[in-house]
């Protein structure tokens, strides 16, 4: 999805948050995570971070 778009869907997905929806999200883009109040990290199925407020450079 171009970024405009997915600044749009992220946007919505805040406004929802904040309604108190839960919304899961699952991507590859840093751009996507960095707005999220918590990441997991998988790998090899295995959650290997847990982290609240994740930045790049975690």
């Amino acid at each position: 999805m171009d970024s405009k778009t997915r600044d749009s869907v992220v946007r919505i997905f805040k406004e929802l948050s904040e309604k108190g929806q839960t919304i899961l999200v699952v991507t590859h883009d840093p751009e996507v995570a960095k707005e999220c109040s918590r990441v997991l990290r998988i790998t090899d199925g295995i959650i290997n971070d847990n982290l609240r407020h994740w930045t790049k450079n975690d």
